[in-house]
């Protein structure tokens, strides 16, 4: 019945990024879907991944290792979307595809030095505090051009693009400001981008959750982060 339930949410929610993306002339297939699984039973991640999902978002260190070896028969593409500390950094750098959140230039440099010790290059997002909340993790605007120059002369570690999350006092069509400022930050940031020999790039948008995320898609959002719109409350 759960599996059910979830393959009816994937239709609808594939459905309206379609009409939210050709709303503004984009191709819908720009936009994934990352199902952020946290505290969600591994059975209702697999039955997301056999409706169609292809990559889960973890917010902990400890449930991504233990839901990873649950889940190792099925063809997922691993995504780290918490804060993550420092100390943490050693179970998520090399076993995940990409890292969302990374907002200091001491965790860059912790990544980095795992990545090395592995032989990898670690794909990144830096997260921007869109709406500079006090209370929330991102990097100040002000910091951008700053950290995206010190990111690229840290080996192992490759720059893929921006994450945030606007206000949760806001309402969606507010939000919608926030996402084209995390756009317009991404388009003037990009100008001083050397690709060097990893190629780092600021293609990606992880941005728009689940009561927001057709604005974000209308904003050029191309990771949407869906937790309970897919998956139904958590546990």
């Amino acid at each position: 019945m759960a599996g059910e339930s979830i393959a009816g949410n994937w239709d609808t929610i594939n459905h309206q990024i379609a009409e939210a993306a050709r709303s503004v002339g984009r191709d819908p297939a720009e936009v994934r879907i990352v199902g952020v699984a946290k505290k969600q039973p591994t059975e209702l991640v697999e039955a997301a991944v056999q409706a169609g999902l292809k990559i889960v978002g973890e917010n902990y260190a400890q449930e991504f290792a233990l839901k990873k070896v649950a889940l190792t028969h099925l063809p997922i593409e691993w995504h780290f979307v918490g804060h993550l500390q420092s100390n943490k950094a050693k179970h998520i750098v090399g076993a995940v595809d990409l890292i969302h959140s990374v907002d200091r230039l001491s965790l860059l440099h912790k990544i980095g030095e795992l990545s090395v010790d592995q032989g990898v290059v670690q794909n990144v997002l830096i997260e921007v505090n869109i709406d500079a909340e006090a209370n929330k993790n991102g990097i100040r605007e002000s910091e951008g051009p700053g950290l995206v120059e010190s990111l690229q002369l840290i080996s192992g570690v490759r720059l893929c693009g921006l994450m945030g999350m606007p206000s949760l006092d806001q309402s969606p069509e507010e939000s919608r400001r926030s996402f084209a400022r995390l756009r317009e930050l991404r388009d003037g940031w990009v100008q001083n981008l050397d690709p060097g020999e990893v190629g780092h790039h600021l293609s990606e948008l992880s941005m728009g959750t689940s009561h927001d995320f057709r604005y974000a898609v209308q904003e050029g959002a191309t990771l949407v982060r869906l937790g309970t719109l897919l998956f139904g409350p958590r546990n």
